[in-house]
Formats: structure tokens, sequence, C-alpha cells
């Protein structure tokens, strides 16, 4: 079931209560769940003053995930240099993985339009975004001797970096 609370002027404290609403659950049980008093839920609540981190926890604690939806608008991006796609930070398990953020080693683009990305994260860990040409973006974390052949593949004109040994 896909619920979607919306409209120019609905606060995310609005959009929480509708949730605990809707799911016919006790905010003194969600506040709980948040390491809260109820009081103190109530009072986030009445004063707007929920932040982004807790209204995802929030969120998923009423078994809902946020999204932030295209609504068509295009915006100029900023790529940086040798980059494909536009920038990603995803969660695979428990690690997180940012583009912005990371090295990029090269990229591989095929004949069926699909881009791959390698990158190396701060923390030293290899991960490969991959773009399609239908616009689905993917992150999945490899290991080193993954990364090596996806290197090897690459042309001369596809390496941004030389891979770190």
């Amino acid at each position: 079931m896909q619920v979607i609370y919306s409209g120019d002027r609905m606060t995310a404290s609005e959009m929480i209560t509708h949730a605990i609403e809707d799911r016919g659950v006790y905010k003194k049980d969600v506040a709980s769940k948040m390491g809260w008093s109820a009081a103190n839920l109530t009072n986030k609540l009445r004063r707007n003053t929920i932040t982004a981190d807790e209204f995802i926890k929030l969120a998923d604690i009423l078994g809902f995930n946020v999204q932030m939806a295209n609504k068509g608008i295009e915006l100029p991006v900023k790529k940086k240099p040798g980059r494909i796609g536009t920038r990603v930070v995803a969660t695979v398990g428990d690690e997180q993985f940012d583009n912005g953020s990371a090295t990029q080693i090269c990229h591989k683009t095929n004949s069926v339009s699909i881009d791959k990305e390698l990158y190396l994260s701060d923390k030293g860990k290899f991960f490969i975004v991959t773009h399609t040409s239908d616009g689905i973006t993917n992150v999945e974390k490899c290991t080193k001797g993954q990364a090596r052949i996806l290197y090897t593949q690459c042309s001369e004109d596809e390496i941004v970096k030389d891979f770190p040994e």
C-alpha cells in the first residue's frame, strides 16, 4: 500500500500526526520507540520542531519510507569531472556510500546504455554506481578484486585515477 502525504502547506508534524492516526497507534508507543516521553513527542508535534533525522526515524517506526519525488522540474546539475551521473548517496547493508565525497577511479560505458562508475570511499571501501538509460541508479559495494576487474575493462580515456594498491 502506498500512502502519499503531500501538499504545499503540510508540515512534517502534520504528516507524522496523520501517519499515527492512519496506523491507529498510540503516540506514547511511538515516543517510546524514539526514546522519548509522550509529552516530548506531543510538544515536538505541536511546535513543529521535528528535525529531518527525527522525521525519517518516526516515518520508519510507523512503517513508511521517506522519498523525494521528481516534480519534473529540471535543475542544473553540477557534475564532478569524470562523473557520468549525478551525486548518489546510498546505504548498502550498514555502510553509507556517497560518490560526492568518494574518489572516482574510472567509469565504463557499454553498448547497452549502462554506465558504471568505480569509486573508493573515504573509508577505503570500493563501490560501483550503475546508471541505466531508463534512469535507474544502483549502488553496490565490491571487493578490491571486483574493482580491479572493472578497472582493467576501462579504456585509457575512462580512467580518472590510477588504481590504488
